[in-house]
């Protein structure tokens, strides 16, 4: 099993290698949250997180689900957001 530290390095590379938003996103590593062996980690462009500014914020990107038994990443479903209220 890898560690929260890796897992947030594993979401990161993930999001490096993702083309799904026309700015670089970044694994957002204070509001990540454990559940069980599950590490769900938000992410945003690199200057919402650091101004919280409405303005420039992406839209539509779900928060990276590491498996921290395998390292697997992937980005939850909409669906599956809903179900764990994060």
């Amino acid at each position: 099993m890898i560690e929260v530290s890796e897992g947030i390095r594993r979401a990161q590379e993930f999001l490096d290698s993702s083309s799904i938003a026309e700015v670089p996103l970044v694994a957002d590593e204070l509001t990540a949250s454990l559940r069980g062996e599950i590490l769900f980690v938000p992410c945003n462009s690199d200057e919402y997180l650091r101004t919280e500014n409405p303005e420039v914020m992406v839209i539509g990107c779900t928060p990276v689900r590491v498996d921290l038994r395998t390292g697997e990443c992937r980005f939850l479903t909409l669906d599956e957001l809903v179900e764990l209220d994060l």
